[in-house]
């Protein structure tokens, strides 16, 4: 298994399974609020809340969080998306970006595939 860390939060690791835990414990690090706060305000994803090395507190959506692990900075005008469609399933293969402008369309229309377009996700596995 894969485990990736984020420079400035060298307590926590995150695992290619979208788990991210504390280094030392291994204890996985509980969703931020409750159910309906993650739901209404988060729109179903997943949020944690981890502390910087520097001690400040940081809210993060889990699959923004996953693929900065494993991947770097989100470009600028692209989103982080579930290929599968399940807002809850954060393993860094079911993750893509995509132009933000695509994803915006595509919860506007309704539709999973209103348009397939193929867009590339670096390879952790090759």
């Amino acid at each position: 298994m894969r485990v990736a860390t984020l420079p400035g939060y060298s307590r926590y690791e995150v695992l290619e399974t979208g788990v991210v835990r504390y280094k030392i414990t291994g204890k996985i690090c509980p969703d931020y609020g409750d159910g309906k706060m993650v739901t209404k305000r988060g729109r179903g994803y997943r949020k944690i809340k981890i502390y910087s090395d520097e001690g400040d507190r940081h809210i993060f959506s889990v699959h923004r969080l996953v693929w900065r692990a494993f991947f770097g900075d989100i470009p600028q005008g692209f989103d982080v998306d579930h290929i599968n469609y399940d807002r809850g399933y954060n393993h860094v293969n079911n993750l893509r970006v995509i132009p933000a402008k695509h994803n915006r369309n595509k919860k506007k229309s309704g539709k999973r595939n209103s348009k397939e377009v193929e867009f590339s996700t670096p390879s952790l596995f090759g």
